[in-house]
């Protein structure tokens, strides 16, 4: 029988995460059977549940309180438990181990306080044995507290530091959310969501749609492609997540009376823009709100640009650039009726990205739209080309949309925490990239329950 003891892994002091390891019977924690020293959310007794599982669960400290963990099974007889960093929690945590029959390790991590280490040293908090793997073994001085995980024989042999850069120290230090808080933003999100459809993608995360995506990303083995595919998605649906309360940005741009007006009334469907033949007529941003392909849209219709004009048209211009330099998406228009200029070409210059619309294909073509790749020929009179332009600026909007309950980021802190974790594992850091995602997890147990 190994000898059943714990040890801390993170230093004292202050942090984000306190991590402990746990070497002997896991049935342990689970007595007494009517009140568990560890309940997971599963309901399963820890023995019972497969090496390799990341369980959410609750430890029972003295005078009835619950502390909320991740408790990670590495092998038959040990795991990790990763709470909340308060040197008061970790200390309550250490007693309930020592209680169940683990007795401490005689290896005190160090304190978090600055010391002379070197510039290559770890980070405070970042010893966890959250490096080990199957295949892999922590090796290092007791005298120091320092673990590097070693490779055995059976293992392929990629960078496995678990040295984490800037960026992932402090998303693991830095979760910026309790439980609490975030749940009363999923659930501020979902009464504003602007549409049916982002109406359901709230919902989906308020119900613990990204905290399931993540705990059954971290049961992949950590070599696995799949985890960096798994993460790159998430990732790529954070601008959904940016959106489903507020609306994406869509400018109309192009030089005075090539029918911007009447493109942006065509595709809300009823006037809300003044439209004149004279040049200049709107100098203002004037925008409106729609949805496109489900996804909430705000339309603005700016200054047509052209030199010169009065101080005021030049006003309404300056705005308007304002505005398009902070949009999601650029519609340039090119009257079709007309030659193109020189003004039209200092545009497509400016605005290399936007999607380009030839208006007014109802009258004869005073150019050949071959001669602009991609450009869309729309007409706001007879309603030819619509269609093809909302399909494409939906795609260009949403290139990805989430399924039916997947995990969507909502904001910044867990695009950070994910981008933090991405880079980690894309540099084989997989120790590093893993305490990101579990940081992540371990502040945001029981803000989707």
């Amino acid at each position: 029988m190994v000898d059943p003891v714990h040890e801390r892994l993170t230093p004292r002091g202050r942090g984000a995460v306190s991590s402990f390891r746990v070497t002997g019977p896991p049935d342990w924690l689970d007595l007494p059977v009517a009140a568990p020293k560890f309940r997971a959310a599963n309901g399963q007794p820890l023995a019972q549940q497969p090496v390799g599982a990341i369980l959410f669960g609750a430890l029972s400290l003295a005078g009835g309180a619950r502390e909320e963990v991740v408790a990670c099974r590495l092998s038959f007889d040990q795991l990790e438990l990763h709470c909340h960093g308060g040197e008061a929690v970790a200390t309550r945590v250490a007693e309930l181990l020592t209680e169940a029959g683990f007795r401490p390790h005689s290896h005190t991590p160090p304190s978090s306080a600055p010391t002379d280490a070197g510039p290559n040293a770890s980070p405070p908090g970042m010893e966890s044995g959250l490096a080990n793997q199957p295949g892999m073994r922590s090796t290092g001085s007791e005298a120091t507290g320092r673990f590097s995980p070693t490779v055995t024989g059976d293992t392929e042999r990629p960078n496995l530091s678990p040295l984490p850069s800037d960026r992932a120290a402090h998303a693991l230090l830095a979760v910026p959310e309790t439980a609490a808080q975030r749940r009363h933003r999923l659930r501020e999100l979902v009464l504003r969501a602007a549409t049916p459809r982002t109406a359901v993608v709230a919902h989906a995360q308020y119900h613990g749609a990204l905290v399931r995506e993540i705990v059954a990303l971290l049961q992949w083995p950590p070599s696995s492609p799949e985890v960096i595919q798994r993460l790159r998605r998430l990732l790529a649906l954070a601008s959904v997540g940016r959106h489903l309360a507020e609306p994406f940005a869509v400018g109309v741009v192009g030089r005075p009376n090539v029918g911007k007006s009447s493109l942006i009334n065509a595709l809300l469907g009823f006037e809300r823009s003044i439209v004149l033949d004279l040049p200049g007529t709107t100098r203002d941003v004037l925008t409106s709100e729609t949805a496109c392909g489900g996804w909430p849209i705000r339309l603005a219709d700016t200054a047509g640009f052209r030199a010169g004009g009065e101080e005021l048209e030049q006003q309404g211009i300056a705005r308007a650039r304002d505005w398009l330099a902070r949009a999601d998406l650029v519609l340039l228009a090119l009257d079709g009726s007309q030659g193109l200029t020189a003004e039209d070409e200092s545009l497509r210059a400016e605005f290399p990205a936007a999607l380009t619309v030839i208006t007014k294909c109802d009258l004869p073509p005073g150019w050949n739209p071959a001669l602009v790749a991609g450009g869309l020929r729309v007409s706001a009179k007879t309603k030819a080309g619509l269609a093809d332009l909302l399909t494409a600026l939906t795609r260009r909007l949403v290139p990805q949309a989430p399924a039916a309950e997947e995990g969507v980021p909502t904001s910044e802190a867990e695009v950070a925490q994910l981008e933090a974790a991405l880079g980690e594992w894309e540099q084989g850091h997989w120790a590093a990239g893993r305490a990101c995602l579990l940081a992540w997890v371990e502040g945001n147990q029981g803000a989707d329950q």
